[in-house]
């Protein structure tokens, strides 16, 4: 077997090159600044440089900024396994899921509750907290078996299908 290249993935990304008090830095959370890599920070400086446009309009560069939109799209859609009109660009994941919460929560009934995670980070836990807080709706959580430091699925069909008379969220 073939070990990793971890060390060729390494040098694709920039950041980690960098040193403090002679050691190299460590990044250790990826959702509020993950690292990139050399190649889309050339493409990104490429576009800025060549002036980048709004979309709809009828110059060149609002053109080539629509293509490269759709080009990232068929790209990402290929990567996950989706239609280009299924995905959506914006400002980090935490905007992104406040903004499914917010329209999904439209069509909640009273009577209606959401189950979170413990293991989920905070960018998609707290979106769905706060449309249940907003739409008074009860929250239950999977929580984390501290044994194996995985979700405890042991009630996992009961939190998803029987609604219960726990606390409303505050």
């Amino acid at each position: 077997m073939t070990a990793f290249p971890i060390d060729n993935v390494r040098e694709l990304f920039p950041a980690l090159k960098r040193t403090y008090n002679g050691m190299s830095a460590v990044y250790l959370d990826g959702p509020g600044g993950s690292q990139v890599v050399k190649t889309a920070i050339e493409a990104m400086v490429s576009y800025m440089s060549n002036g980048g446009a709004n979309l709809h309009g009828q110059f060149p560069s609002s053109r080539e900024t629509e293509d490269y939109i759709a080009q990232a799209r068929s790209i990402v859609g290929d990567l996950v396994g989706a239609e280009e009109n299924e995905v959506a660009f914006g400002q980090n994941s935490t905007s992104l899921a406040f903004s499914i919460s917010r329209a999904l929560s439209k069509q909640w009934q009273e009577e209606d509750e959401i189950v979170v995670t413990e293991i989920d980070h905070r960018a998609n836990v707290d979106p769905w907290l706060t449309a249940a807080r907003d739409n008074n709706l009860n929250v239950r959580w999977l929580k984390v078996d501290t044994e194996t430091l995985s979700l405890d699925l042991t009630d996992l069909e009961e939190q998803l299908m029987k609604k219960r008379n726990s606390s409303r969220l505050h």
